[in-house]
């Protein structure tokens, strides 16, 4: 395998990445990449549980299986580099796999968040195998948190061993299969955007899920193993200036994002001048945290700005929106400097006054709001952590 960790590689569209993991299971199970594999508790529809016998390196490979025990019952094997603490938010991740298909099994190769909150994080199924067919799923939740989601068939061969890759940018998630594009999605309101491990899970059907075919029967051999090889995981620095050298993402895409739910809804225009990585944030409604930890993309330098939709069921009176900055960095110079900025915030539609803000180290902005039928007041105060 020619990647290697650190390894800084730039596409067609001046793209960069930098290689965070790279496993040709040569050298047997680095926990060090994958953490443990899942082990014990029976999975939501009652048809197997997890076991670690089922996730192994053998003949310089991964191979995750479901297996049928001599009481009839069944076990599956799961593993994700989160649980190891490799993630990547934005990136690409190539692999070669090949699936062995049987009736009532399944395998998901997939990214997973690291927060392990779903569907509000997302999940990229890199390729899933029902009834032996090639699938290609982005999840996301909808306006009741909801489990929304959706799916491409490709038709490839899934019983062959195809090299894949996912491209995952704030406004784009690419499948390709053997150099070739199979799935595609645009839309930033349904792509993931924050931390996630690549991995994979077995998974046995019972008898009345139809999208399955149903549990395994007669045919089904005792062993039912997916092979996975040649993983490199790396994560995405940004668009390269003209002329290259420069793998801070200096141009990056002004992204959209959606956090909690509720009849109130609370929008924040945010941009940061990166350096060296994206400027990292969260956001508090009356010292409440909603969401996980966000990641800025928007450049301020260039008029960006990203789109924070925060919903919540907030009563009338006065409310407190704190947003903290995280990673500050300076590389001695301005145009060396991370930070975050607040552009603007509407509260139910209406523009809250002195809702901007610079953050230029660690720290955190409280933005006073007050509920008044729907119309918002609002100063903002600097408080420094």
């Amino acid at each position: 395998m020619a990647a290697t960790a650190g390894a800084i590689s730039t596409d067609a569209n001046g793209n960069q990445y930098k290689v965070v993991l790279a496993d040709d299971f040569s050298a047997g199970f680095k926990h060090t990449n994958w953490g443990s594999a899942y082990d014990g508790g029976v999975y939501s529809n009652g048809a197997f549980r997890w076991s670690a016998s089922d996730v192994k390196v053998a003949s310089g490979e991964m191979q995750v299986s479901e297996t049928r025990h001599a009481n009839g019952s069944w076990s599956a094997g799961g593993f994700n580099s989160k649980a190891a603490g490799v993630t990547i938010t934005y990136g690409t991740v190539e692999f070669d796999a090949r699936v062995e298909t049987a009736q009532g099994t399944q395998v998901a190769i997939l990214m997973w968040p690291k927060s392990d909150v779903w569907p509000r994080d997302g999940e990229i199924d890199i390729l899933e195998t029902p009834k032996g067919t090639a699938l290609h799923t982005v999840h996301w939740a909808g306006a009741n948190n909801q489990d929304v989601y959706s799916s491409k068939l490709s038709g490839i061969d899934t019983s062959q061993t195809h090299h894949y890759k996912m491209t995952w940018l704030p406004n784009l998630i690419k499948v390709e299969v053997d150099g070739k594009v199979t799935a595609s999605w645009t839309n930033p309101d349904l792509i993931p955007d924050g931390p996630m491990g690549f991995g994979a899970m077995g998974y046995v059907a019972n008898n009345s899920q139809a999208w399955l075919g149903g549990g395994p029967d007669s045919s089904t051999p005792s062993k039912v193993t997916t092979h996975i090889d040649n993983v490199v995981m790396s994560q995405w620095s940004g668009t390269a200036p003209t002329g290259g050298g420069n793998t801070a993402p200096t141009n990056p895409i002004p992204v959209k994002t959606t956090l909690g739910s509720g009849s109130d809804t609370l929008v924040l225009k945010v941009s940061q001048d990166a350096y060296k990585g994206h400027a990292q944030y969260t956001i508090s409604v009356d010292g409440k945290q909603i969401g996980g930890t966000q990641t800025a993309s928007a450049s301020h330098a260039a008029g960006q700005d990203d789109i924070v939709t925060v919903k919540g069921d907030w009563a009338s009176g006065s409310h407190m929106v704190t947003v903290n900055f995280l990673n500050d960095a300076y590389g001695s110079s301005a145009a060396a400097d991370r930070n975050l900025h607040v552009d603007g915030i509407t509260y139910n539609g209406a523009v809250v006054a002195k809702g901007t803000a610079d953050l230029h180290s660690n720290g955190s902005v409280a933005f006073s709001l007050v509920d008044l039928s729907n119309t918002a007041h609002a100063n903002s105060d600097m408080l420094f952590a």
